[in-house]
């Protein structure tokens, strides 16, 4: 595994705060860890021949190619650039291992990444991961300890909801941008999908002076809400268990709490 550091140059933030009613004891902290930075000016990340915090080798030039090719994918829209805004921002490590699928380790604040995968499938999953990241780094994740079982659930599936609606919402942006990502889904993207669409064409109806940014932002709010509607009601579940998500999370605090 290879540690990339990297260094972050130039970008232009605004501010946009989605807000949802009615998931749970906070719906900013179910549903979206902060506000997202929209960046419009390209993210350049770099390396260095530093070893990883944990001490791990040097990267390699395939490691050095590969996160070049998904840098270049995601600085081609604003949730990939957000992203890699992230990861400099908290100075996430950033590796590539093959056979072990992707994820984010909070304990050495290190994402790994499928080497296996081409760049633009290992590019979403980097945003997916980077939400990760984010939670904890900005103090939204669950605790297990102190939150009771159901907060403890909303938070968890909502933290899952929000990497799975960034990679939608990614490839989206990918789809506009004319990058080929037809053999990619994600669950309960349809869903998803659907509930954006119907969104905007009524928000287009109700109030048609308004921004296309504007229906854009009630077509997220209506698709993330389906999400983690269908996470919440086990229209999903794990792919390591196979139980739904809050008999999952659930699990988890009966554990703890209850031993």
């Amino acid at each position: 595994m290879q540690h990339l550091r990297p260094i972050f140059v130039l970008i232009f933030a605004t501010t946009l705060i989605l807000t949802f009613k009615n998931f749970g004891p906070s719906t900013t902290e179910v549903l979206s860890a902060a506000s997202d930075s929209i960046v419009n000016e390209p993210i350049v990340l770099t390396t260095t021949d530093q070893n990883s915090p944990s001490g791990l080798r040097p990267f390699s030039e395939f490691d050095r190619q590969r996160f070049d090719e998904i840098s270049a994918v995601l600085n081609q829209i604003a949730t990939g650039r957000t992203a890699l805004s992230l990861v400099e921002k908290y100075d996430i490590g950033i590796y590539f291992e093959a056979g072990g699928g992707s994820y984010f380790n909070p304990n050495t604040n290190e994402i790994v990444l499928e080497a296996n995968h081409e760049p633009v499938r290992a590019a979403l999953s980097l945003v997916h991961e980077v939400t990760h990241a984010r939670y904890l780094h900005e103090g939204s994740t669950a605790d297990i300890l102190a939150d009771d079982r159901q907060t403890y659930i909303e938070k968890k599936v909502g933290e899952e909801v929000a990497g799975v609606v960034k990679s939608i919402e990614a490839k989206m942006e990918l789809e506009a941008a004319g990058v080929d990502v037809s053999e990619l889904w994600y669950t309960l993207e349809y869903p998803y999908r659907t509930a954006h669409d119907k969104a905007i064409e009524s928000a287009r109806a109700d109030k048609p002076g308004s921004s296309d940014a504007s229906f854009e932002v009630t077509g997220r709010e209506a698709g993330q809400r389906t999400v983690f509607e269908g996470f919440m009601n086990g229209k999903t579940w794990t792919s390591v268990t196979k139980e739904s998500y809050p008999n999952y999370y659930g699990g988890d605090w009966d554990r703890v709490n209850t031993s």
